[in-house]
């Protein structure tokens, strides 16, 4: 069959019709089901019918209608966490956001926006240091949550992981995942048994982070010189190449409010 213009012209109002049958049928649709639901997982939550995702779902679907509803937040919240906790955060930091983050004074205060700056960089190495209890490990847990992707470990926990393997060679090692982590949080560095282990293990690590431009979080209870001891000091002084900034937290502990955030 030739086509000619008169041909095209009519294929194309065919589809216009077609397009705008199905456009009226899904209106009708939508508006003969719920225009609320609540969601089963959390029956408080409403959740309201969506034309976009209606329409997806019927395209999905070959022309059968299905009605789309809003997620529900709460399942949505339920997922991040779960996410979250495979990334490494512990139950107690689950929760940690910028927003519910508490400073102690003014300087800590300002750290928060410096925290920020460092995930929309997303590149060089955030150094937070300071006493127990002021909010380090938080605000470490606020930047993984915005970056959405990670490891957050502890020092100890690392060196252990990597101890494993020397008794069981099918063991995790913890080397690759913190090497390629988006985001690499070491948290309480400095804060472990030691041993001639624990200065090659942190090195290979940061050392290829340091490379790659990858960013990195270190968290630690020592001032500056204790933690490039801890370090060596070759990393050390790569460390003040990459840092993007260097937070020290003056405020007092927080573990008594935290003791009551744990028991509620």
């Amino acid at each position: 069959m030739i086509t000619t213009p008169a041909n095209l012209e009519q294929s194309i109002e065919k589809l216009r019709q077609s397009a705008e049958r199905v456009q009226r049928e899904r209106r009708e649709f939508i508006a003969s089901q719920p225009q609320v639901v609540c969601c089963r997982v959390h029956p408080t939550t409403e959740r309201t019918i969506d034309e976009r995702i209606t329409a997806t779902a019927t395209a999905n679907n070959f022309g059968k209608f299905k009605a789309g509803y809003t997620p529900c937040p709460n399942c949505l919240e339920d997922a991040q966490l779960v996410r979250l906790a495979g990334y490494g955060l512990p139950e107690n930091l689950i929760h940690a956001t910028f927003e519910n983050y508490i400073p102690d004074d003014g300087d800590d205060a300002g750290h928060v926006e410096a925290v920020k700056s460092f995930c929309e960089v997303k590149r060089g190495c955030l150094i937070m240091l300071g006493g127990y209890g002021t909010g380090k490990s938080h605000l470490a847990a606020a930047a993984l949550r915005t970056f959405g992707k990670g490891w957050f470990v502890k020092n100890s926990t690392l060196l252990n992981a990597l101890r494993d393997t020397y008794r069981d060679k099918a063991a995790f090692c913890p080397i690759d995942r913190a090497q390629s982590a988006r985001l690499f949080v070491l948290d309480d560095a400095g804060l472990s048994a030691g041993g001639r282990d624990q200065l090659p293990l942190i090195h290979e690590i940061l050392d290829y982070r340091h490379g790659e431009r990858l960013p990195t979080v270190i968290t630690s209870n020592l001032d500056w010189d204790g933690l490039a001891n801890v370090v060596g000091e070759r990393m050390a002084d790569r460390l003040r190449e990459s840092a993007f900034r260097v937070l020290t937290f003056t405020g007092t502990s927080h573990r008594r409010e935290a003791r009551q955030r744990y028991f509620d």
